[in-house]
């Protein structure tokens, strides 16, 4: 069903205009805080369900990418992640800022710079050892906004006192193994062999 309130196409939309990374859609979230005090918040999820429980001791590697959009952000900010967990932190049947936050969930992965890019994608991508068990990935930031770094955007259609960052979210992807990004894979040392018939 679509929410006819709000104009959630591709590539315009209610908070942006955007084309997808790949394919012909995408997901987004609020993150927004008035006065940026740490009882003054508002932050969305999205989560899913993996095909399988990860494997304890495994290496996995995570990404994803992320545009900032233009039309409901005031802020840009780091810190948005992945938190892989074996069971979801419902409250009422809904993830809470208050309960997601307080529970102090550690993402596995996450962006360590700013996302600022609002004419385009960014990737977060990261490797990390599973602990076992968990069925589960939650997307979002997990820390109130005194602990990320925040940059400003000049956005005429927000007042200066609010604190708002919407982003779009593309091509969310977990990989067995150490996946090597194109600029590792470009300073990788590796033996080159030739196929031998």
């Amino acid at each position: 069903t679509i929410n006819s309130h709000y104009n959630v196409d591709v590539p315009y939309n209610f908070a942006g205009n955007q084309t997808a990374h790949t394919g012909d859609a995408y997901s987004g979230l609020f993150i927004s805080q008035s006065g940026r005090t740490s009882t003054d918040v508002y932050y969305e999820y999205i989560f899913n369900e993996l095909d399988e429980p990860l494997i304890a001791g495994e290496e996995y590697t995570f990404s994803m990418f992320l545009s900032l959009a233009e039309n409901t952000s005031s802020h840009s900010i780091n810190k948005i992640g992945a938190v892989f967990v074996e069971n979801l932190p419902f409250f009422n049947q809904h993830i809470t800022t208050k309960l997601m936050v307080g529970y102090n969930l550690s993402p596995q992965v996450y962006a360590t710079e700013i996302l600022n890019n609002s004419n385009g994608w960014q990737e977060v991508r990261g490797s990390f050892i599973a602990q076992g068990g968990e069925r589960y990935v939650i997307l979002g930031v997990f820390e109130f906004a005194n602990e990320l770094q925040i940059e400003g955007v000049i956005n005429e259609y927000i007042p200066g006192n609010v604190f708002s960052s919407y982003y779009y979210f593309d091509d969310v992807a977990l990989y067995k193994g150490k996946i090597l990004s194109n600029e590792e894979f470009n300073t990788f040392e590796y033996a080159n062999h030739a196929n031998v018939v």
